[in-house]
Parts: structure tokens; sequence; C-alpha cells
């Protein structure tokens, strides 16, 4: 509807600008500048099917050129009469850039569509030959001895078969991440949160993972509080590999105004600066992170995004690392009983 409005606000300039242009002023070409000005503006804008592109193409230059006529401006005079063709031939340029660039995002929209299909594809039909072969490297496992060779060997199968099956799962949350039913949105407690994650990492690892936050913790929110679990879990994992065994990590949380900011500080081997740009891209791995899959960080930014928020990082080499998960304008919850669960408003285009 909005195109429509500046569309037919556009074919009324242009109307006005003609009829200045026929009364023979001596400024006449100023409106004649003027509208071709706007021809080149609105396309910009709005990129006109090709019918409709060749129609007023076609009409300004027959309407400029019959004005100029018929007030004697083009008689005898070689400049005023090229000044039209090739209004129209600059006019044709950017048109086929234009066309040029429209298809070349049509192709990029293509691919990450097919990707995100890839994606999901591949984690689905991973999920059903790694469920069984786990569970039949488990049954053989537990028919061998304690110290058994064999069983040591088949524990060494069991972890690699968990790696994959977490390769799998994320993957597959990657693939959905565009989804609208992407996030389960329902008031939780960051503060727990924190609390709860740097306690279960702090035993699963076997490594010091503190906690931050405020004693009053600020009240519930509305997010999606398995997806931030995750984020959360993907943060810490990356620190805890990053730093030496004898480093603690740091899980924080902070408030400012609505917004809630997740932090993980680590003592580790930093970030060489020529990685940053690209450290969450999918499969993207920074130098020294040893077996990662490459995955962690890009979901952690696509569970921000979906969120209205953002995840990025600050490091040191040598010194360590900052990353930082916010999530933006959320509703806030009064302590008190649960609320209903809340719905995202889409963002604006």
């Amino acid at each position: 509807m909005r195109g429509r409005r500046l569309d037919v606000a556009w074919v009324v300039f242009a109307v006005v600008c003609v009829g200045l242009m026929l009364l023979g002023t001596e400024y006449q070409t100023l409106p004649f500048h003027l509208l071709w000005l706007s021809l080149a503006l609105v396309f910009a804008v709005r990129v006109w099917p090709r019918p409709w592109t060749t129609i007023a193409l076609g009409s300004v230059t027959v309407s400029t050129t019959v004005a100029m006529m018929a007030t004697g401006q083009m008689t005898g005079d070689m400049p005023y009469m090229l000044e039209i063709p090739l209004m129209a031939a600059v006019f044709g340029a950017m048109v086929w850039h234009a066309r040029r660039a429209e298809r070349a995002i049509a192709g990029l929209a293509d691919a990450h569509e097919r990707e995100r299909m890839f994606l999901r594809d591949a984690s689905h039909s991973l999920r059903t030959p790694l469920t069984v072969a786990f569970g039949h490297a488990e049954v053989a496992r537990d028919t061998l001895p304690e110290l058994s060779t064999a069983r040591g060997d088949l524990e060494v199968v069991l972890d690699e078969l968990q790696r994959l099956s977490r390769t799998s799962d994320r993957l597959l949350a990657l693939a959905a991440a565009d989804h609208p039913d992407f996030l389960m949105l329902e008031p939780f407690d960051p503060t727990a949160l924190v609390e709860e994650v740097a306690q279960r990492w702090t035993v699963a690892a076997g490594r010091r993972v503190e906690a931050e936050a405020a004693p009053s913790g600020g009240g519930e929110i509305v997010a999606d509080g398995e997806r931030v679990r995750a984020a959360l879990d993907a943060l810490i994992e990356n620190a805890l590999r990053s730093s030496a065994m004898s480093e603690p990590v740091t899980l924080a949380v902070r408030r400012t105004g609505d917004e809630v900011a997740f932090e993980v500080r680590d003592r580790g081997f930093g970030i060489k600066p020529e990685d940053l740009d690209r450290l969450f891209e999918p499969f993207a791995r920074p130098a020294g992170q040893g077996r990662g899959t490459g995955l962690g960080l890009a979901i952690v930014r696509a569970i921000a995004e979906a969120h209205r928020g953002s995840v990025d990082v600050r490091s040191t080499p040598g010194r360590g690392s900052v990353f930082t998960l916010r999530l933006g304008h959320l509703p806030r919850v009064a302590p008190g009983p649960a609320a209903a669960p809340a719905k995202l408003v889409p963002r604006s285009a």
C-alpha cells in the first residue's frame, strides 16, 4: 500500500514538472532535471516490474521531448537534443544494475533456504541411526568386564556417538532458528538460571564455574529459558575449552532497563583479532579451539537474535575473553505467580 502511494505521488509530481516545462519559462530546465532525478530516486526505492519500468521510462522520455520541442528549446541546439537520450541511457544502465542486484539477493535467499533445509534434513537423518547405535553400544559395553580393553574401546565409541548426537541437535537448532515457533516464551528468573548453570558445569566439568548476580535479581523475565540455557552452555563450553584447567570461568547476569545481559568470562588463550569477524558463523573455529564443531557460537547468535538481542565478544590474546549475550527489550514480570506465556512482537521491517 505504501508503495502504491509513492507511485501515485510520483505520477502527480511528474505531471506537475511537465506542466511547468510547457509554460516555457527561463527556468524550464529545472523541472526537466527534477523529473529525471525523481524517476531514478523512485526506482531506487521501488524496483518496478519490467513492463511498468518500460512505461515509466517511455512516458518521461516522450513527455520531456514534446515539452522541450513545444517551447523551442531543442530547435537546432545539439546539447539539448542529446540530453534526453543520455538521460534515458543513464536510467537504463541503473535499471540493469538494479536488476542484477535483485537477482543476486534472490540467489542468496535461495542459497540460505537450501542450506537451512540441508541442515534440517541432515540432523533428522542422523538422529535415528545415532540413537540405535548408541543403544547397541551401551548394551555391548554392559556385557563386558569392568577393566577389559574392549569395554574401554566401547566407552570411546559412546563418547564419539554423544558428540555426533550433540552436533545433530545443534544442526537442528540452527535450521529451526528462522521458524516462528523457535522460541517458547515463559517467565523465568535469570539469576536462578545463572546459579543453576554454573553449579551444573562445576560438577560436570570438574572446573570452577563462578556465578555473579545481584541478590535481589530484579524479578522474572519473559523469554525462552531452555534456549537461553543452551546458549549459556555453549558459551561456557567454549570458555572451558579455551582456558587452562586451573583457571575459573565466570558467568554473570546484569540488567539495564529492559535489557538483560549474560556475561561469560575466562582467563584463557584469547582470540586472535583476525578470527573475531567470523567467530559466530557456522563451522568457524578459532585457532586453538580443539575438537569443537564450530556450531555452538552460531547457535548462541541465533538464540540472541530470536530474542531481539545480540551477542558480542571482547578478547585479548593470552589474557582471556568476555562473551556478552543480550536479550533485548523483553517484558518485565514482577515477582509472584507465573504469568501466562507471551509472544514477542515481530520486528518492524
